[in-house]
């Protein structure tokens, strides 16, 4: 029997997958991304509108995704200064979002949050939402 201790040695800390864009004919690379890319993903999607007694929080989930694509994609071009002055883009997440469709991203997104530990589907949960919220 292994022990916890074994496992995390033993364990795949750099594994890739290659995720196929029809549109683009291709495959993408992506990875998992750390603990504090995730953070800096729900603090760039979460918005305040109201105050006081009414003040809500909203979560934007393209906003939440493009940021866990720019950091999630291997050999990242969202930085690649060509692109983004092409592009129209002040930054890498602008770049995601100019460059790739909502679907593509979606689709990036899943991969790279399964490849991080959420879910078998990568879905981004109600939990997950509720928690960048927090």
């Amino acid at each position: 029997m292994t022990n916890l201790l074994d496992a995390l040695l033993n364990a795949d800390a750099n594994e890739t997958r290659d995720v196929f864009i029809k549109r683009l004919g291709m495959n993408i690379t992506v990875k998992e991304i750390t603990l504090d890319q995730f953070n800096e993903a729900k603090e760039a999607s979460v918005s305040i509108t109201g105050k006081g007694k009414k003040a809500k929080q909203h979560v934007n989930e393209a906003k939440m995704g493009a940021v866990i694509v720019s950091h999630g994609v291997v050999d990242n071009p969202f930085t690649n200064a060509e692109l983004m002055t092409k592009v129209g883009a002040m930054d890498p997440i602008e770049c995601v979002t100019k460059t790739l469709k909502v679907g593509e991203i979606i689709t990036l997104m899943n991969e790279i949050l399964e490849l991080s530990g959420f879910g078998e589907d990568g879905e981004v949960s109600d939990e997950l939402i509720e928690d960048a919220k927090n």
